[in-house]
């Protein structure tokens, strides 16, 4: 059986998150942690909020924002139905 390559989803290496996420989970004592603690789903969900906002501000506003929200263990919103 062949060995199996690197996966896209795999978040083990620091440059796969953005890198206002990376400066924000890096100010927080604990928050490192935590987003590691999470399942892969939360982390990819955080990762991709995060990196689809198209403004630097909104970017490092959402990665203090997710920050905050892990320090509180409050879990992002399901978006509604539309």
């Amino acid at each position: 059986m062949p060995e199996p390559g690197p996966r896209s989803h795999d978040f083990n290496r620091r440059d796969e998150l953005p890198r206002e996420l990376v400066a924000a989970l890096s100010s927080a004592p604990g928050a490192r942690e935590r987003f590691e603690e999470l399942s892969l789903a939360h982390r990819r969900e955080y990762v991709r909020w995060v990196r689809e906002a198209r403004r630097d501000d909104t970017r490092e506003r959402r990665a203090a924002q997710t920050v905050m929200r892990l320090l509180e263990k409050v879990m992002l919103p399901k978006p509604e139905a539309e």
